[in-house]
């Protein structure tokens, strides 16, 4: 047997590994900043560790480089100066000594002569970054001396200047100044959806840390691509808050603030993040908030319903349920890949134009249109229930489509049964992904999908999927009709085990995130839109709603495949 000691020992370890452990015992030290000046390296560091000790020997190491003549203008990686990192530190602060240390930093820094206004890679000031720290002393100091937004985080301001020259130019009847000011490279509201390329949480996140993501689908202007799919947009992390206990919620709140050129240029942006692609989180005034506590009488009265249960199971049910709530892991973590909705907020002009093109068009056939035309236009449930409108063709062996759709994210679907009905159950009842939950048959001409797949971030109750269905062949490819759906929710329609999701009723959104997702795979050959005038309007959906669409099918040719896949077979 483990002597004790060590059996202790190993718990601790474990236990130290567990989420949310880092409240306690403190953040490890950061690794070093390359190429940072001493000044902003021991700042930065102060910076980084979890307590009062650890911090104060690098605020000390601080002081004495700024009284002993240290340039407080120094910039570091991501042109952060000593001055940011202290205000990045300020937010990151729990106790009023680091607080005041900070403070009593940055009065030397500005006595040392150190700009107050200087904007970091992303934009920022340092009294933007105080602002995370709104109730601190250093956000009044910076106020006091002088500090300004930056043009990231200064959005009223931005666009009083930007009415102000805009009426001032339509006075002069100068309309092509106007023009410049509104009609430049991107357009206020425009939306870009990215892809994460690194990992950030509510848990190692910090404040300051940087974003890396790419765009996925194409953004147009007055017709033409003004940035293509693939282009790497950099942000920061401006806040990360882990859950900290049983009535608290996780935060995380991000700035997306640079476009990068194929040459290395940046263009900066002003923008939120208004949505995150089928997370269980929400998003409010760009802050991601995580999901609060489920109290046990929330989970207990799931748990009934969903299993079927009458309310007298007992305490001990209720008391399990309880239990069980608390170890679901309610911090925010986004790994690579998850997408993200971020809307530009202020007209963005490129000093020079971005390089790309629209996704390849292809020249629809007379044969084509005609199967196209010829579809049955819904599928229907296994009780002859209206259902899932038919919106996509993809030409393409099995193979291929496997390989795109995996390329993509993709996943397929597990087979209904006893086993994916019980995960299904606990992802519901935990609110944590199930990647390959099963689909609910559906038949198109009598004949049951063939094909199952989709995409999720970390929630079974939102997904993207598709069911195909092999249709025959055109121009010497497999032709697979589908229906692209976009889950939303979920609803418990009765006392038992049938828990629906929710479907987006506008599905020709999702037809358009199947096409961004399979051109951007980089294994399809181009795309076309056929009209189906006959298929516009709202249709009918099982007993539940209605589905929206102009009617037109999207159709993808795929390259050839060549890894084949038993799964489903």
């Amino acid at each position: 047997m483990t002597p004790r000691p060590l059996r202790l020992a190993a718990a601790l370890a474990a236990a130290l590994a567990l989420p949310g452990c880092a409240l306690l015992f403190g953040r490890p030290a950061a690794p070093p900043l390359a190429g940072a000046p001493p000044l902003v390296e021991a700042v930065y560091q102060a910076s980084r560790q979890g307590s009062w000790g650890r911090a104060r020997p690098f605020l000390n190491q601080a002081r004495a480089l700024v009284d002993g003549g240290a340039d407080p203008d120094a910039r570091g990686p991501f042109a952060r100066s000593a001055l940011h990192w202290a205000a990045i530190g300020a937010v990151e602060a729990d106790d009023k000594r680091r607080d005041r240390a900070y403070r009593e930093l940055a009065e030397r820094l500005l006595a040392a002569g150190a700009d107050v206004n200087a904007e970091d890679a992303y934009g920022n000031t340092a009294l933007d970054w105080a602002e995370g720290d709104a109730g601190g002393d250093l956000l009044q100091l910076l106020a006091t001396a002088g500090g300004r937004h930056g043009v990231s985080r200064h959005l009223s301001s931005s666009l009083d200047r930007l009415l102000y020259v805009l009426y001032q130019a339509l006075d002069a009847d100068d309309l092509a100044t106007a023009r410049e000011l509104v009609g430049s490279g991107i357009r206020p509201g425009t939306v870009l959806t990215v892809r994460l390329e690194s990992e950030v949480s509510s848990v190692a996140s910090r404040a300051g840390d940087p974003v890396d993501a790419i765009t996925v689908a194409p953004v147009e202007s007055a017709g033409r691509v003004v940035v293509p799919p693939g282009t790497p947009v950099e942000g920061t992390v401006l806040y990360a808050k882990p859950v900290a206990g049983q009535y608290s919620q996780a935060e995380l709140s991000l700035d997306f603030a640079n476009l990068v050129h194929d040459d290395g240029a940046r263009t900066r942006i002003v923008s939120i993040v208004t949505d995150v692609d089928n997370a269980r989180e929400v998003v409010r005034d760009n802050r991601i908030i995580g999901i609060p506590f489920a109290t046990h009488k929330e989970v207990f009265d799931w748990g009934v319903r969903m299993l079927g249960l009458l309310p007298f199971v007992g305490v001990a049910t209720d008391t399990a349920l309880y239990g069980f709530a608390r170890t679901i892991n309610r911090d925010i973590v986004y790994e690579p890949g998850t997408e993200m909705t971020v809307q530009v907020r202020l007209p963005v002009r490129f000093d020079q134009p971005m390089r790309g093109a629209a996704w390849p068009v292809l020249a629809p056939s007379p044969e084509l249109v005609t199967r196209v035309r010829a579809l049955p236009l819904q599928a229907r449930t296994k009780s002859g229930l209206a259902s899932d409108v038919t919106n996509i063709v993809v030409l393409g062996s099995r193979e291929a489509i496997l390989e795109t759709f995996a390329a993509a994210g993709w996943v397929e679907a597990a087979s209904l049964g006893v086993s994916s009905g019980f995960k299904t159950f606990l992802a519901t009842l935990r609110a944590t992904d199930y990647d390959e939950g099963p689909f609910a048959p559906l038949f198109l001409d009598g004949e049951r999908q063939e094909l199952e797949l989709q995409k999720q971030t970390n929630t079974y109750a939102k997904r993207h999927h598709v069911r195909l269905w092999r249709r025959g062949t055109l121009h010497g490819r497999a032709l697979w009709v589908g229906c692209g759906t976009h889950d939303i929710g979920l609803r418990i329609r009765r006392a038992g085990t049938d828990w629906p999701h929710i479907v987006h009723p506008r599905i020709d959104i999702e037809r358009s995130k199947i096409l961004h997702d399979l051109m951007f795979s980089g294994r399809a050959e181009g795309y076309t839109l056929v009209p189906r005038p006959a298929a516009a309007g709202q249709h009918d959906y099982e007993d539940e709603g209605r589905l929206i669409t102009d009617g037109a099918v999207l159709v993808v040719r795929l390259a050839g495949g060549s890894a084949p896949s038993t799964k489903g077979r």
